[in-house]
């Protein structure tokens, strides 16, 4: 009996390694599933993050783009008025004639710039429409 008793102490042995071997493996296969899972959440929180700068960046750039364009408006608009004041102070200082008209008699006034027109349109002799009706442009 004593050899039947041997081997079926080998069997039990055999028997608890085997459930203690599948316990290890059960725990590796539970510790891989955490890890999976601890992985993929992490994936996701990363993700999550780069959407939130992605969407920061978006908004610092409309802002950014909002600046330069209020900028560039507000340049173009400056440029304007100061077209308008070169404008007022030729219109101001600034008068087209004829020499040939000065020189038949036409009085120049002092502190203004004369300069010489080259266009016949210019001319009031052919000159039409408002500006003829207006003298706009010329002094005789």
């Amino acid at each position: 009996m004593r050899g039947a008793a041997i081997l079926d102490k080998q069997i039990e042995e055999r028997a608890q390694e085997r459930r203690r071997q599948e316990e290890l493996r059960d725990q590796e296969r539970q510790q891989m599933v955490a890890e999976l899972e601890r992985m993929k959440e992490e994936e996701l929180e990363q993700q999550h993050e780069k959407r939130i700068a992605a969407n920061k960046l978006v908004r610092e750039t409309a802002r950014a783009n909002a600046a330069a364009i209020d900028k560039k408006k507000w340049l173009i608009q400056a440029e304007k008025e100061e077209d308008a004041r070169i404008a007022r102070y030729i219109k101001e200082k600034v008068r087209f004639v004829c020499f040939a008209c000065l020189r038949r008699g036409g009085k120049a006034e002092p502190g203004l710039v004369y300069i010489q027109h080259t266009s016949l349109l210019l001319h009031p002799r052919f000159r039409s429409g408002r500006a003829a009706r207006t003298g706009a442009g010329i002094q005789h």
